[in-house]
């Protein structure tokens, strides 16, 4: 299910974004998207009124002086980002609207769902106002159009006692026949949707760690199945009977691509599940939360499957196509020359559309160092080379760079996309084939795997070897760069253990010529990559 913001939502994002460029703020604020939420009287502001909110209670939590948002005149620069506290309540709103149903647009009252649930003074302030989260639900699901309760009537219905007659049932066993038809039927679109997806996994792109996962969930579907009565779901089966083997779409036999393929298999099985949920709470209401949490990992594991095989063309379906070089750009490092150099070397010929370069400066202040990332993102981006920042994802926002990358200790994926939002890229160092297995499945876009030799970048107790990048070779499929003490003298090793891509940092920034180094190790990893 695609989802999307409806015109109101927009309309107070971008109110949002005036405000705090208006009042000069570095990020977008939730108090920034309170205000907008009001001023534009949606519905998130309609509910607000409920609890008998007014305009000058939300003007002292947001800070508003003025009556009106002031003029962009005065603003300093471009928009701000949003904040990492603005970012999870857009992504807030998306889970409530993911769990009531109902609708695939989110609108300024799931918005304001957001701004409860996320703590910040916004939060405080809703609760101080005697909100509470039963209420508010209620609230949004009823301006929504969302039915929670049970909808009113102006008649009442006369009720007999038992000894004045016998209930009528409420499903007749013809109704009941068909159920049991329906269950058959869901159940098997469900297991016949969810083996494509696995095939193609398994048998396409060889990855492991997505097959175990697929394999669990069928084994876990296959168990909640075993709770409805097999004899006779099977004693009701009537293919020949059944009128929708003979309505058919043309689209059902348009496929272009293994992606078209796994898509529609993945959508296949979530309308069999939302199927088996429905009708199985006439069987138990345990059944149909069974089915429900099924239906909720398998979005989970729709997103991995889709973002992480190779769908289209064989190839990678992101910005890491083609780069193979990931050059961590170390000041110290860039001996005989300045970073500068090396980056400009690294722009010559072909070489900059295959470069990564990731700014690692570990003893620089916060304000040195994103002076420092914003004048390496300038030159990078004037010469088509990513960049990464490392282990900031709060630097990485401001100076704009294509993404960050943490390590074991650091932030986990996803608390690094709260900050970053989708569209930027996250890596992980990995130091086992467990761990990674764990970052693709937290949705990397790529790792990092070592140390494969001596450092001089960084100490490490034990070496994960070249070992480790057989182990990955044969199992991991998203991008992923051998690192530690890798340069030209033995990156015939490493290549032959398996690597395509591989980072370096001394090996190209302390040579005395990095661009005719960094051409070699392209033109063996490529040349390899060829064959």
């Amino acid at each position: 299910m695609r989802i999307s913001w409806t015109a109101g939502a927009l309309r107070a994002f971008e109110r949002a974004r005036e405000s705090s460029a208006s009042r000069n703020h570095d990020t977008i604020e939730p108090t920034d998207l309170l205000w907008a939420l009001w001023c534009e009287e949606t519905r998130a502001a309609e509910i607000l009124g409920q609890w008998a909110i007014e305009k000058q209670q939300i003007r002292d939590i947001c800070g508003i002086e003025t009556e009106c948002v002031p003029s962009l005149e005065d603003a300093r620069g471009d928009f701000p980002p949003p904040s990492s506290d603005l970012l999870a309540v857009r992504q807030a709103a998306s889970e409530l609207l993911a769990k009531v149903g109902g609708s695939t647009e989110i609108g300024t009252e799931f918005l304001l769902w957001g701004l409860f649930e996320v703590d910040s003074t916004v939060s405080t302030a809703l609760r101080d106002w005697g909100i509470t989260a039963a209420e508010l639900t209620k609230s949004i699901c009823r301006s929504s159009g969302i039915t929670t309760e049970p909808i009113a009537v102006d008649f009442e219905l006369e009720s007999a006692s038992v000894e004045e007659s016998e209930p009528t049932p409420l499903i007749t066993k013809e109704t009941d026949d068909g159920i049991e038809r329906l269950l058959d039927a869901a159940a098997n679109r469900a297991r016949e949707g969810l083996r494509v997806v696995e095939d193609a996994v398994r048998f396409l792109f060889n990855d492991r760690s997505l097959t175990e996962r697929l394999k669990a969930w069928r084994h876990d579907l296959r168990t909640a199945c075993g709770e409805l009565d097999s004899d006779r779901m099977l004693a009701s089966r009537n293919t020949t009977g059944d009128v929708g083997t003979t309505v058919q779409t043309t689209a059902e036999f348009h496929r272009q691509s293994v992606r078209d393929i796994v898509t529609a298999n993945f959508k296949r099985t979530q309308e069999a599940l939302r199927s088996l949920e429905e009708f199985g709470k006439l069987r138990s209401a345990k059944l149909g939360h069974q089915f429900e949490q099924l239906r909720y990992r398998l979005y989970t594991l729709e997103k991995d499957v889709l973002q992480t095989v190779p769908l289209t063309s064989g190839s990678v379906p992101n910005r890491l196509r083609d780069r193979h070089l990931y050059v961590l750009l170390t000041e110290a490092a860039c001996q005989p020359h300045s970073w500068e150099e090396v980056i400009e070397a690294l722009s010559q010929s072909d070489l900059a559309r295959q470069t990564i370069v990731q700014i690692r400066e570990k003893s620089m202040s916060d304000r040195d160092l994103l002076d420092y990332a914003r004048r390496v993102r300038q030159l990078t981006q004037e010469r088509d080379m990513l960049l990464i920042m490392n282990d900031r994802p709060d630097l990485a926002v401001l100076c704009d760079a294509d993404g960050v990358h943490v390590g074991q200790e650091e932030l986990s994926v996803q608390e690094t996309r709260r900050i970053l939002g989708p569209n930027r890229l996250v890596g992980v160092s990995t130091h086992t084939i467990e761990q990674a297995r764990i970052a693709v499945n937290d949705g990397a876009d790529y790792i990092g795997v070592g140390p494969v030799f001596t450092s001089k970048t960084k100490s490490f107790s034990a070496f994960a070897g070249l070992e480790f990048v057989r182990q990955v070779t044969a199992e991991i499929n998203i991008p992923w760069y051998p690192i530690g003490g890798i340069g030209l003298d033995n990156i015939g090793a490493v290549i032959e253990a398996g690597a395509r891509s591989v980072a370096v940092c001394n090996g190209i920034c302390g040579v005395n010529d990095p661009a005719e180094t960094a051409t070699q190790i392209l033109h063996q990893l490529t040349q390899t990559e060829s064959e």
